[in-house]
Order: structure tokens, then C-alpha cells, then sequence
């Protein structure tokens, strides 16, 4: 599956749908009223915004929907059989992403222009699934149940391919199964361990941290973040 370009965190994409926010405060050092003015960021947001029909709802894809082959594609990529595959849709929260976007934009400024956005997956329950979506927070590690487990940090967990994040993904009913592929922006990040609860500090710095954890430096198989909006979910598969 193509990944996320490169986010530099001002570049506007080719049709993209935007909008402005509030975003941070300007902190220029006049002593003038500048110094309380709000800067507007434009959001760039991956669905049309242009109705207030888009937010927070699930859109079913239709198969033939360039979107729905790609998230296939990434499933058979990872392992499973997209014959599996009962329905695929997307989640469209308009405040959820505009969180998401400036977390985003900050982990990018922090490595130079560089988010290092990635698609992953991540399995949980049928119960779950719509509180992940309803909740305020989004994926929330403080709800994660024992059988998770924190081998590489107390976070969110977030598999590179589908067919690790299978065994996560329980049915409630016996039936149908589900399972997320979310965008993250991982940034930079290093090995993490069981008894981190924040990424670790960088080298030399008293205050900057790593972004997120791995499992492996050489061959990541997950990543751990620990911020609720550094990553948004993008797509809820259900599968059999």
C-alpha cells in the first residue's frame, strides 16, 4: 500500500479540502496587540468538508472505490485473504482530524518538516469499535485491556501488517470481526520497553522526546504511541 507523502506541514495537496481553524498563538516579541493575535492553520482534510453531512459518520466504500482496493491491497499485502473482507468504511469526524492535523503539524516541526506518517493496523473488539469512535480521546491506552499486555510501553499499539493485528480483533457476537487502519504520525521514535509510560528523552535534550517506540529498530513490526491524537482511524474493516 502507498503511504502518506511526505508531510511538511504547509505544502497544500492537489485537491485536497480545506479549512481554516484557531490555531496556535503568534509569538512574534512586539509588545504591541500582535502579540494575542491567533493564526489561522489551513486543514486539509481527506473527505469534502463542504457539507456538514461529512462529519462524524461512517461512509461504507463501494468496492469499486479506488480507497477501498487500496486498503485490500494493504490487507492481502499483510497476510490475509481479502475475500474476507464483509465491508469496508470510513470514518469522517471533522474535529477528530483537526486534532489529529495539528499534532501532526507539531511532530512535523519537530523533525524537520518530516511527520513520518504511516498506515497501520490495529485490532480490539466489535464492543470497542464505537468507542473508539464516540469516545473524546480516540484510541485510549488507559482502556486497554490485560490481554494487550505493555511489552514495549504503556500506549497504543499499532502493527505494520494486518495479520498481526488479527488475533486482536474478537468478536463480540461469535460472528463478524473488525479492525482499524489508522494513520500515524510516528515521527521519530526509538525501542521502546515495558516500563515506559512517555517516549524516552532524545539524546541531549532535557525536554524534547522521541515521538513514539518500536519494537524492533531494524525491522518494526509495531508502534507505540502515547498521545490520544497522534493518530486518527481512518478505515474500520469487518471481516469474517
Amino acid at each position: 500500500m502507498q503511504h502518506p507523502p511526505r508531510y511538511t506541514g504547509s505544502a497544500r495537496q492537489k485537491n485536497d479540502n480545506i479549512a481554516p481553524i484557531r490555531g496556535r498563538r503568534s509569538d512574534d516579541g512586539d509588545d504591541g496587540d500582535d502579540d494575542n493575535e491567533i493564526k489561522k492553520l489551513t486543514v486539509h482534510y481527506p473527505w469534502d468538508v463542504s457539507s456538514s453531512a461529512s462529519a462524524n459518520r461512517l461512509v461504507q466504500l463501494a468496492p469499486s472505490d479506488s480507497a477501498y482496493r487500496t486498503v485490500a491491497d494493504s490487507w492481502r499485502a499483510g497476510g490475509l485473504d481479502p475475500s474476507s473482507i464483509r465491508k469496508i468504511e470510513r470514518f469522517q469526524d471533522d474535529r477528530k482530524w483537526q486534532k489529529f492535523f495539528l499534532a501532526r503539524e507539531a511532530i512535523a516541526d519537530q523533525n524537520g518538516g518530516n511527520a513520518n506518517e504511516k498506515w497501520l493496523w490495529h485490532g480490539t473488539t466489535t464492543d470497542a469499535v464505537p468507542k473508539i469512535l464516540g469516545s473524546s480521546e480516540g484510541f485510549d491506552f488507559r482502556d486497554a485491556g490485560s490481554r494487550v499486555g505493555a511489552r514495549f510501553g504503556k500506549g497504543n499499539y499499532f502493527a505494520v501488517e494486518a495479520s498481526y493485528s488479527k488475533p486482536y480483533s474478537q468478536s463480540s457476537s461469535g460472528q463478524v470481526a473488525q479492525m482499524f487502519q489508522v494513520r500515524v504520525a510516528v515521527g521519530e521514535y526509538t525501542l521502546g520497553s515495558q516500563d515506559l509510560t512517555k517516549p524516552p528523552l532524545l539524546p541531549g535534550s532535557n525536554f524534547l522526546r522521541y515521538n513514539a517506540v518500536t519494537d524492533s529498530m531494524q525491522k518494526p513490526q509495531m508502534f507505540v504511541t502515547f498521545d490520544f491524537w497522534q493518530q486518527y482511524p481512518m478505515y474500520i474493516v469487518t471481516f469474517q
